[in-house]
C-alpha cells in the first residue's frame, strides 16, 4: 500500500529554505502533491509563494532542501524532471509582433511539440477569435489566457500556475476552472496554484497549503480547514 501511495506522488518538496539579504524568505517548507490533486498555495504578499513556485520550476536554487518530480531531482536532472511540467510563472512573456497562434507555434517548434493542439487550446481559454491577432494588441487578461494555454501545450502531468486569475474577468476564471476540472478528472493531471484569495481558491482547489512569513501555517483539505473556522485568508493569519 505504501508503494502505491508513493506512486501517486508527483511533486515532493523537501525542506526547502531560502534567504535573501540575510532574511528568511522560506524556512523548511515541505509538502507533496499527488496525481489528480488541485492544491492551492495561499498567503499574503511576501509570504514566499512565488519563491516556492520558482524553486519548484528550477528557476531559483534553494539554500537547503530538494524538489523531486516523479522521483527525479529538479536540480540534479532538470530536463527529465521538468519534461512533463507546464508552468505559468509571474505572467508569461510573448513576442508582441507575433500572433497568439504564432507564439505557441514557435514554442512548439523549439520544444519539439505537436502543433495540432494549438487551435483547441486557444479555444479552451476563450481566444478563438484572437488566434491571428498580434499579442501587442492583447489586454492583460488576454495575455494571461495565452499564458495558461502555453502552460498546457506539452500535455503536462503537473501544472504550476502562479496567480493565474490575475487580470482575468469572471468569464476567464470560469474557463480556467473548467479546464482544471476536466484535466484532473480525465487524465489525473495535478495542479499547484498560488494566490492570495482563499475564497476564490476554494472554488477549484480541494486542498490548501497556507504560507506566512516563509513557513507553512496550514495544510489540509478544505473541509477540514472549514471545520477549524477558516473562512478567509486573513483569519488564517
Amino acid at each position: 500500500m505504501k508503494e502505491r501511495n508513493r506512486a501517486e506522488v508527483i511533486l515532493s518538496v523537501e525542506g526547502i529554505s531560502k534567504t535573501y539579504r540575510k532574511k528568511w524568505i522560506l524556512d523548511n517548507v515541505s509538502f507533496e502533491v499527488k496525481r489528480g490533486e488541485v492544491v492551492g498555495l495561499v498567503g499574503p504578499n511576501g509570504s514566499g509563494k512565488s519563491t516556492t513556485i520558482k524553486i519548484i520550476c528550477g528557476l531559483v536554487f534553494p539554500d537547503r532542501g530538494d524538489v523531486r518530480i516523479n522521483g527525479v531531482g529538479v536540480f540534479t536532472n532538470p530536463l527529465v524532471a521538468l519534461k512533463r511540467v507546464g508552468a505559468l510563472v509571474e505572467g508569461a512573456q510573448f513576442y508582441p509582433y507575433l500572433t497568439a497562434f504564432e507564439n505557441l507555434e514557435l514554442i512548439c517548434s523549439i520544444s519539439g511539440l505537436d502543433t495540432s493542439r494549438i487551435d483547441r487550446l486557444l479555444n479552451s481559454v476563450g481566444l478563438s477569435e484572437a488566434i491571428h491577432v498580434k499579442v501587442k494588441e492583447f489586454s492583460q487578461g488576454m495575455r494571461q489566457r495565452l499564458g495558461i494555454a502555453q502552460a498546457l501545450l506539452k500535455e503536462p502531468e503537473l501544472v504550476i500556475l502562479d496567480e493565474p486569475t490575475s487580470f482575468l474577468d469572471h468569464n476567464g476564471m470560469e474557463l480556467l476552472f473548467g479546464i482544471i476540472r476536466e484535466l484532473k478528472d480525465s487524465s489525473k493531471t495535478a495542479f499547484l496554484i498560488s494566490g492570495n484569495d482563499l475564497s476564490g481558491m476554494s472554488k477549484i482547489c480541494n486542498r490548501i497549503i497556507a504560507l506566512n512569513k516563509g513557513k507553512i501555517v496550514a495544510d489540509g483539505f478544505l473541509g477540514n480547514l472549514s471545520e477549524e473556522g477558516v473562512s478567509s485568508l486573513e483569519k488564517l493569519f
